[in-house]
C-alpha cells in the first residue's frame, strides 16, 4: 500500500513539473500551444491556410483539423458543412 502511494505521489510531482496547468484545462478539440485567437480556423476560413504573423500567446487553441465555432468550442472542420445546412 505504501509503495502504491509513493508511486502516486511521484507521478503527481512529475506531472506538475512538466505539464503546464493550463494544458490540463484545454477542452475537446483544443491543444495547448503558442498561437493567437485571430489565427485560428473558424467555419468562415476553414478551407484556407491561415498564415499568422501576430506574436503568439500560450493557451488552448483548436487542434489541427478542428475549427472554432459558436460559444468558443472547437469542432471537427466537417461540422461547419453540416452547420450551414441545418
Amino acid at each position: 500500500m505504501r509503495a502504491v502511494l509513493s508511486i502516486f505521489v511521484l507521478l503527481a510531482v512529475i506531472c506538475t513539473l512538466f505539464v503546464p496547468i493550463d494544458a490540463i484545462t484545454c477542452k475537446y478539440g483544443e491543444e495547448y500551444k503558442c498561437s493567437h485567437e485571430l489565427c485560428e480556423n473558424t467555419c468562415a476560413n476553414k478551407d484556407t491556410q491561415v498564415i499568422c504573423t501576430i506574436p503568439c500567446i500560450k493557451g488552448c487553441y483548436c487542434a489541427e483539423g478542428f475549427a472554432r465555432i459558436a460559444y468558443g468550442r472547437c469542432k471537427p472542420k466537417f461540422y461547419c458543412d453540416y452547420k450551414e445546412v441545418i
